[in-house]
């Protein structure tokens, strides 16, 4: 499915994501925060092996999942929205822990973004 007004901001970390998508939505427009974040804070608070240090395959698995609960929740919706990074984003996070990652290169299939990708500078 291409959903061509759903938009994936990219780049580096601390480069500003997640400053852009927090302006954009005072704004007005809809935005979808990384997951990383929330992620992380859940898996140490339960003390759980989902973090890159204990389990790199289980953290992007679950990044995954939670990328597209994201994209699923806006799914009806013509507004414009705007993704803090994306499915293709956690492909690239896999490749960095050279895991073998299916499961994400058919959700990227699936689940399809506007082909204009905003790029945050280093």
């Amino acid at each position: 499915m291409n959903k061509e007004n759903c938009f994936i901001i990219t780049g580096a970390p601390g480069s500003g994501k997640s400053a852009i998508l927090h302006q954009l939505i005072e704004l007005g427009y809809l935005g979808i925060a990384e997951p990383a974040r929330q992620i992380l804070a859940e898996q140490r608070c339960i003390r759980g092996s989902g973090i890159p240090d204990k389990n790199a395959d289980l953290f992007i698995q679950l990044m995954l999942s939670r990328a597209i609960y994201g994209y699923r929740q806006i799914e009806e919706t013509e507004r414009l929205i705007f993704f803090d990074r994306g499915i293709p984003d956690n492909i690239a996070h896999a490749a960095l822990y050279q895991i073998n990652f299916e499961s994400g290169w058919n959700a990227a299939k699936h689940y399809r973004y506007n082909s204009l990708v905003f790029f945050t500078p280093n």
